[in-house]
This record gives C-alpha cells, sequence and structure tokens, in this order.
C-alpha cells in the first residue's frame, strides 16, 4: 500500500530510491514519534536533492491515496562539505 503513496512522494525534487528491479521503494510504515500512528519512512539520496548553500526551506509534496495533493515544508540550513 505504501508503494502507490511512496510514487508520488519528493523531498525537494528527490523521488524515493527504488531497490532491485527498480520495482520496491525503500519506504516502510514505523511509529517513529510514538504517538500510536503509522508514518511513511522514505529513503532518498541527498545527492538527488536540488537544494543550495542559502537555501532554508525544503518541500515535502505527495499524493494521498484519494488523489488529494499534499505539501508540507520545514526549515533547514544546509552545511557545505
Amino acid at each position: 500500500v505504501e508503494e502507490d503513496f511512496s510514487e508520488s512522494t519528493s523531498l525537494a525534487g528527490a523521488s524515493v530510491r527504488l531497490v532491485g528491479n527498480g520495482k520496491r521503494f525503500l519506504a516502510e510504515p514505523e511509529d517513529v514519534n510514538g504517538d500510536g500512528r503509522l508514518d511513511l519512512m522514505c529513503q532518498i539520496l541527498t545527492d538527488d536533492l536540488n537544494l543550495e548553500v542559502g537555501d532554508s526551506v525544503v518541500v515535502l509534496e505527495a499524493q494521498t491515496f484519494d488523489g488529494t495533493m499534499i505539501t508540507g515544508s520545514d526549515f533547514i540550513r544546509i552545511v557545505p562539505d
């Protein structure tokens, strides 16, 4: 079920990673914050993020199971290598 959601999910333009033959998303339901509700933990490649030094906000975009587009954002600080 989470694969349908993972397909539409991106963080700063980076998609959820695929494994194996490219048909399985690296995403698993897990209660990360202990609130009793499952969260969708997605793995992405940091090299795929469309972020630059000086960016201060990252945006997550996804589509819910009923087709509703959702967007979330948070503040970030990029530390150069």
